[in-house]
C-alpha cells in the first residue's frame, strides 16, 4: 500500500471527521424535495444518508432531487442506498432525479451498469425544471 493509499485509508478511520458526510433535505413546498449530500458516502456514513432520506417521499411529494455533486467518495454501501431510493420513491408515486456531479459518483455507477437506471441531470436547475410539481 503506497503512501497515498495509506492516507486515503487513514482518512476514513471511525471518528475521523475530515470526510464526514453532510446531508440536507429541503422541501420546496410544491411537491419537490431536494436532498444534497457532500463528503464521503461509504459504509460508515450510509446509515446517516439512509436516515436523512427515510421520510421521503412524503404523502404530497411529487419528485425527489438527489444532488450528489458534493460527494468526494462513493462506495458500494452508498450505491446500495441509491438503488434502494430508486426503488422506493417511484413505488410511492414520486419521481427520483439524480445529479451525480463529478466522475467520483458517475464512474462507479457506470461500471456497475446502474447509471441508466436513474434519471440523470447535470445540475439542480435542470433537475428542478424536469421535476413535476403539485398541481394547484
Amino acid at each position: 500500500m503506497g503512501t497515498e493509499d495509506q492516507d486515503r485509508a487513514a482518512s476514513r478511520l471511525p471518528g475521523d471527521q475530515r470526510d464526514a458526510l453532510q446531508v440536507s433535505v429541503t422541501r420546496l413546498g410544491d411537491g419537490r424535495v431536494v436532498v444534497t449530500a457532500a463528503g464521503d458516502l461509504d459504509m460508515a456514513t450510509a446509515p446517516l444518508f439512509e436516515n436523512a432520506v427515510s421520510a421521503e417521499p412524503g404523502p404530497t411529494t411529487t419528485a425527489v432531487v438527489v444532488d450528489l455533486s458534493g460527494l468526494t467518495f462513493l462506495a458500494s454501501a452508498g450505491i446500495t442506498e441509491l438503488v434502494a431510493l430508486n426503488t422506493r420513491i417511484p413505488a410511492a408515486g414520486a419521481r427520483l432525479l439524480l445529479i451525480p456531479g463529478s466522475r467520483i459518483v458517475r464512474r462507479p455507477l457506470e461500471l456497475m451498469g446502474l447509471l441508466d437506471l436513474f434519471s440523470v441531470y447535470p445540475d439542480q436547475a435542470a433537475a428542478l425544471d424536469a421535476a413535476p410539481i403539485t398541481s394547484a
